[in-house]
């Protein structure tokens, strides 16, 4: 067939439709087009009424339900606990229903139940176990025909409850200064933790705390709310969401604290006992009596301290201590007195530091003491100025050296010859007069003292006081001389 008579054949055919439409449209043809529509409406909507005519949708990141746990907040089953994270494993389900044409926009996910049944774990120890996604097909909006994935693996543990954990309060911040806060305590002292085995083994303890910084200091019963850490035998907090804390059945991680507060008053010791007498001749007090502790602090109500207050320095002392005053006379050695703080018999008294029954000391240094004259232990070199001479004997201030040590050291200091023993006690013993013409005043430097280890301790002079020798000189003749009052200090 040429090319012009298949242009030819088209052009015809054509020619025919275009008659044949004007022919429907000039006889009722609006009538039968209107006709066919409603027809093909029909037959569509008997064909979505059919259920056996469906199509597949396909639900994205599907909800799936935890069936038959122990618990309400971990994943448990007679004895047995997940410790998978199951909304990891399960985020990104995916499941395909074949759907009812009539029912395709209405139908979701949640129609199918899908779930996890806890039931499936099985009790012969194994560590790891595989857990089916069930579901249920609907009448209604037909059947799962896929899902993905349509198991998941879980880690599974023994579940373990360790009944008794103690609980204890650490105090974060300082006690203002003349405030009292009791030991604080948690209510409960105890409560349970459950959860896998290999974990709740590693609780030694709980702890909450309590910042001393947010409270209120007034005299008060205070009460917070602290939250629960639990600690192991290492020190560090263990933090893991499949341990539950509870109480007396009721899961609860904070417990309340409860403490008084009183303000105190500090009574120094030094002020509330007393040392009479005095030690053996010889002997000496070589500091002031060392008292320990320094105070004592009461912790009581306002009231109660007012009257403790108000009472009289030996009438408080016999309040506080079994003893307030102690004898040295005739001791020859450094002693400890011990005083026994008593129970105040007074109300609203909480604590007293040292408790009662505690005991605080009172150390007296004594010590062996040894009086030298300076004048055995200075001498003199040198010749005065032609014409001139001393007038009379010098004088020392002080007089005496006194030294204080144990008494060994100071029986060998005795048996020393005087001059090594004015070298070892003096800086210098030695003044020199050479072509000296006025009177002068030597100062003379005591020796900061050691021997064998032991120190002595020169009590007269003491650290702020030198000694001093004074020379009066004068001329032989006085009306040939010069003016011979003039005093001049001069190191030796």
């Amino acid at each position: 067939m040429s090319q012009q008579t298949r242009k030819k054949k088209w052009q015809d055919i054509l020619q025919l439709l275009k008659k044949a439409l004007r022919h429907l449209f000039l006889h009722n043809g609006w009538v039968k087009l209107l006709a066919l529509v409603i027809s093909i409406l029909l037959w569509a909507g008997l064909i979505s009424q059919d259920p056996n005519v469906t199509r597949n949708k396909v639900f994205q990141n599907v909800n799936i339900a935890i069936q038959n746990s122990d618990s309400d907040r971990l994943y448990t089953n007679r004895g047995k606990i997940v410790t998978s994270d199951l909304d990891e494993l399960l985020k990104n389900v995916t499941v395909t229903a074949s759907v009812p044409q009539l029912q395709y926009e209405n139908a979701d996910a949640s129609a199918y139940n899908l779930r996890i049944d806890l039931n499936e774990l099985r009790s012969n120890g194994d560590s790891v176990q595989e857990l089916r996604i069930q579901y249920d097909d609907d009448a209604t909006y037909g059947d799962v025909i896929n899902i993905s994935p349509s198991s998941i693996r879980v880690n599974v543990e023994e579940l373990f409850t360790y009944q008794k954990v103690p609980i204890t309060v650490r105090t974060e911040g300082e006690t203002p200064e003349g405030w009292y806060m009791e030991k604080p305590t948690p209510a409960p002292t105890t409560v349970s933790v459950s959860g896998p085995i290999s974990i709740v083994k590693e609780v030694s303890r709980g702890i909450t705390t309590l910042d001393l910084g947010t409270l209120e200091w007034e005299e008060d019963t205070i009460r917070a709310i602290g939250e629960i850490k639990l600690i192991n035998r290492r020190g560090d907090e263990i933090k893991n969401s499949l341990l539950v804390i509870s109480s007396e059945g009721n899961k609860n991680d904070t417990v309340l604290i409860e403490a008084s507060i009183m303000p105190t008053r500090e009574y120094k010791l030094k002020d509330l006992i007393q040392i009479k007498g005095e030690p053996a001749e010889g002997y000496r007090l070589t500091e002031e009596p060392v008292f320990s502790p320094e105070s004592i602090t009461i912790a009581a109500s306002e009231e109660t301290l007012e009257r403790l207050d108000e009472m009289t320095p030996e009438s408080r002392a016999d309040a506080l201590l079994d003893a307030r005053t102690f004898d040295i006379t005739d001791m020859t050695e450094t002693g400890v007195f011990n005083v026994t703080v008593k129970k105040l018999s007074l109300d609203n008294v909480s604590v007293t530091k040292p408790e009662a029954g505690k005991t605080v000391s009172v150390t007296v240094s004594i010590q062996a003491t040894r009086e030298y004259s300076l004048r055995n232990m200075v001498d003199f070199s040198g010749e005065l100025a032609q014409g001139y001479m001393i007038v009379d004997e010098p004088v020392y201030t002080p007089e005496n050296m006194l030294v204080a040590g144990n008494e060994e050291i100071l029986k060998a200091l005795d048996e020393m010859p005087a001059d090594e023993r004015a070298d070892m006690l003096l800086e210098s013993r030695m003044l020199d007069l050479t072509g000296l013409s006025h009177s002068t005043v030597f100062t003379v430097n005591a020796r900061e003292l050691t021997m064998e280890n032991d120190r002595l301790v020169v009590l007269k002079p003491d650290d702020d006081q030198a000694i001093q020798v004074s020379v009066e000189i004068a001329p032989i003749d006085p009306g040939e001389a010069e003016d011979y009052t003039v005093t001049e200090e001069t190191e030796p």
